[in-house]
């Protein structure tokens, strides 16, 4: 009898500590597993937040492209009716209109259309990257040249009228080829800055 109270004792302790041991390690085991939980939680939380910023990235990178293309169009629209403008007063320069006639033309078609030229560039300026913002100067530039011609035309004819044109045919031509050229540029350049 000895012996069954001397082994139950120990059984009975033994069978404690492993209860103790299996409540101890079942306490970790959910510890752990909480802790397993929040971190992937978290982790899911964040990729969605990253996802979330990631996406509003995209849409403002859109967004700055769509007023881009916008800008760019209207530029080149711009371009193509000073173009148009320049070429009407000419004509109206060889066909012998008097000095005050290219003057109230000027007023009336020319400025008009370069304030909104200057609009348009102005815009390019704001929104453009500096390749595309000096490819638009260039051709600010060749256009300056058409003003040139036009306000020489006005004060050859001060008064007068007939066959005085203060610049050769060529001298013209050649401004519209760099005109046209320079926008062909500029829109080269914008096209490759939208890739």
């Amino acid at each position: 009898m000895n012996r069954g109270r001397a082994s139950s004792k120990p059984e009975g302790e033994s069978s404690q500590a492993l209860n103790a041991k299996t409540q101890l390690t079942s306490a970790w085991i959910g510890l752990v597993g909480v802790a397993i939980g929040a971190i992937l939680g978290l982790s899911g939380s964040l990729l969605l937040y990253f996802q979330g910023n990631n996406i509003h990235d995209v849409a403002a990178q859109n967004r700055v492209a769509d007023i881009r293309r916008a800008a760019y169009s209207d530029f080149v629209a711009q371009t193509q009716s000073v173009r148009g403008t320049f070429t009407t007063f000419h004509n109206q320069v060889v066909n012998g209109a008097k000095g005050q006639e290219l003057f109230t033309l000027y007023n009336e078609i020319i400025a008009p259309e370069l304030v909104k030229y200057a609009r348009v560039a102005s815009s390019i300026e704001l929104v453009a990257p500096p390749s595309v913002g000096d490819a638009s100067r260039k051709v600010s530039l060749v256009r300056d040249r058409f003003s040139e011609l036009a306000f020489r035309s006005i004060e050859s004819k001060d008064g007068e009228s007939g066959p005085v044109v203060p610049y050769s045919q060529d001298e013209f031509e050649s401004i519209l080829d760099d005109f046209d050229r320079a926008v062909r540029d500029f829109t080269n350049e914008a096209r490759a800055s939208s890739v």
